[in-house]
């Protein structure tokens, strides 16, 4: 019996189907896979046979949502001991995925009616460049010699240490005939409240969708409508049977300049009489601890809420509507007098983001710093990861409208700018075929108006669209 994609997971009332899907379901999609280091693999298949030979071997090691889920049930809290009911971190073991691009279907031979249909996945990140603004694939510093990009190996542990020796183990059992073409080591870097951080300092990863009503029940500071139906990450499995599903996964190393933000800061702050901390928030659209910029601080809670919308606040005065935060998730602004309806229309839209930074540093992005104590190009970044049932209608719609677009979201009067983190510098508004270099407006703290162009901070350096396949297509090959 299939199961039902339009509902979240009771983990408490898990049918037999349920849990039949979770076994043959690959882990990280549903529930993030918890560990602070990995390995970020890159394969080419020379030869079909020496590819199927390989993840017929490597199939025994996948870590299935099954396996998170048996694991994070045994570090459950009991209701006796005050939890929450929760999912608790998955650490201490051994995690391992495998995803394909559809170059890599194709060079495991496989029928290509069994090959994943979404459009963009077909076509391939490069190709999708034009649509989504990308530099490009010829500027990109990640490295394949040439060859194409065939599969992603996650291997990920608790420490560098043992991620690296898992890593070297399995990449020596790669066959004549399988090629890996790059690596790239991903780490979590927490702050003081141990809350995961990226390189420019600000807390990642607060307002992911969730799955399990586990995740979410209990929690009065969590934003209600993240939990959401399977149907946002998960998409049938092409070849398998009714509990077969995969999840297509966007992968894209997005090089980081935390020098040139940190004097983005300081210079933006001075046009704005406040302090770097607050324009910097300005413009991610959070406060480095997570805090959005429409919440108050609040003593009584060692986690930032995330409870909130842009009712208050539609044509950004607090929160600028151009605002990392805020053009990713617009918590309803799409739809600006009738949010609830604007959050059904964008929760299709959403992603589920599980990246990881990567690169070292000396200085803590976590503390207080001078700019120039602060790495610069080529150092650091983060190792952007997202899971959806559709690349199409999720991530390139997110990236190449709603990050891209100067109109976006909400009240259409006005410049509003592209995402001053990830969007495209070129989407700056055109007119009889010129580009205008049309800078986004910033409220002092008088409340005048202020242009100001946030420098990019952030490039992309490669990546390559993916579907995760059930664990047993990898039987079958």
């Amino acid at each position: 019996m299939a199961i039902r994609l339009n509902s979240h997971l009771d983990l408490d009332n898990l049918s037999c189907a349920q849990w039949a899907v979770l076994e043959d379901l690959q882990g990280n999609i549903l529930k993030g896979h918890g560990r602070d280091h990995a390995t970020h693999n890159f394969l080419h298949f020379a030869t079909p046979d020496a590819g199927k030979e390989y993840l017929r071997w490597l199939r025994g090691l996948i870590t299935s949502a099954a396996d998170q889920v048996r694991a994070s049930q045994r570090l459950r809290p009991s209701s006796e001991e005050g939890g929450a009911g929760g999912l608790s971190t998955i650490s201490g073991q051994l995690f391992v995925s495998v995803a394909l691009s559809r170059k890599g279907y194709e060079g495991l031979g496989i029928n290509p009616d069994l090959i994943p249909q979404d459009p963009a996945f077909q076509e391939g990140m490069a190709a999708r460049g034009p649509f989504l603004m990308d530099p490009a694939a010829a500027s990109w510093s990640m490295v394949n010699g040439g060859r194409e990009i065939h599969a992603l190996v996650v291997i990920a542990c608790d420490t560098a240490e043992i991620t690296d020796a898992y890593s070297i183990l399995l990449m020596s059992r790669l066959p004549d005939g399988v090629h890996k073409l790059a690596s790239e080591t991903g780490r979590i870097i927490r702050n003081a409240q141990n809350q995961p951080i990226e390189h420019f300092g600000y807390v990642d990863g607060t307002s992911s969708p969730v799955f399990m009503l586990q995740d979410i029940e209990g929690k009065g500071n969590s934003w209600k409508p993240s939990l959401s139906p399977l149907s946002l990450v998960l998409d049938r499995c092409p070849g398998g049977d009714a509990n077969s599903f995969g999840s297509y996964l966007v992968f894209r190393k997005l090089e980081q300049n935390p020098r040139m933000f940190a004097e983005m800061e300081l210079e933006l702050g001075k046009a704005l009489g406040m302090s770097h901390d607050e324009a910097g928030a300005l413009v991610v659209g959070r406060k480095k601890d997570g805090t959005s910029v429409m919440v108050a601080p609040s003593t009584s809670s060692s986690s930032p809420t995330n409870d909130f919308d842009y009712s208050a606040d539609r044509y950004g005065t607090t929160c600028p509507l151009h605002a990392h935060a805020r053009k990713v998730n617009p918590r309803g602004g799409t739809l600006p007098d009738d949010l609830r309806k604007g959050v059904e229309w964008e929760r299709p839209h959403w992603i589920v983001r599980r990246g990881m930074p990567y690169g070292t540093r000396r200085d803590d992005p976590a503390k207080p710093a001078l700019p120039d104590d602060r790495p610069g190009w080529g150092k650091v970044g983060l190792l952007f990861m997202c899971y959806q049932s559709s690349i199409k209608t999720q991530f390139e719609l997110l990236q190449g409208k709603w990050a891209n677009d100067s109109s976006f979201p909400g009240e259409q009067s006005g410049f509003k700018g592209v995402d001053p983190l990830i969007g495209a510098r070129a989407t700056s508004q055109r007119r009889e075929g010129k580009v205008l270099q049309q800078a986004p407006l910033y409220r002092s703290r008088s409340g005048q108006p202020v242009s100001f162009q946030v420098r990019p901070c952030v490039r992309l350096q490669g990546g390559e669209y993916f579907f995760v396949p059930s664990i047993s297509l990898f039987r079958k090959l």
